[in-house]
């Protein structure tokens, strides 16, 4: 499964690239972005029961997986800590040309073991 071809979003005009950051949300805001949304779209179309990401330290794993929560994970009303909608995230990204049943329409478990 490759990516499709990419774009370079640069919501904030400062051309800063965002080495370790991996909220998806800030580095769309704050950052120059290589746009890899579509990853979302070409897992939707897989047969795939599990997915690996496998890359080098400091290759975007942990934002890729950001950015596939903020697609997924359905807004959910808790008083504890309520998910936002973070659908507008992705216009003017590939994912976000069109309409996406699937886009903010799941339940998202996170896990991390980059503290491990």
């Amino acid at each position: 499964m490759g990516i499709s071809s990419g774009r370079i979003t640069d919501n904030s005009g400062r051309g800063r690239l965002p080495v370790g950051i991996e909220d998806f949300e800030r580095v769309v805001r704050d950052f120059t972005y290589v746009d890899k949304s579509m990853l979302a779209r070409e897992l939707e179309r897989s047969d795939f029961n599990a997915v690996l990401f496998c890359r080098p330290r400091r290759f975007g794993k942990s934002l890729a997986m950001r950015m596939l929560q903020c697609y997924f994970e359905a807004p959910v009303e808790d008083a504890r800590q309520p998910v936002p909608d973070r659908t507008r995230l992705f216009d003017g990204l590939a994912a976000g040309d069109g309409d996406d049943p699937e886009r903010g329409a799941h339940p998202v478990i996170f896990l991390s073991l980059s503290e491990a």
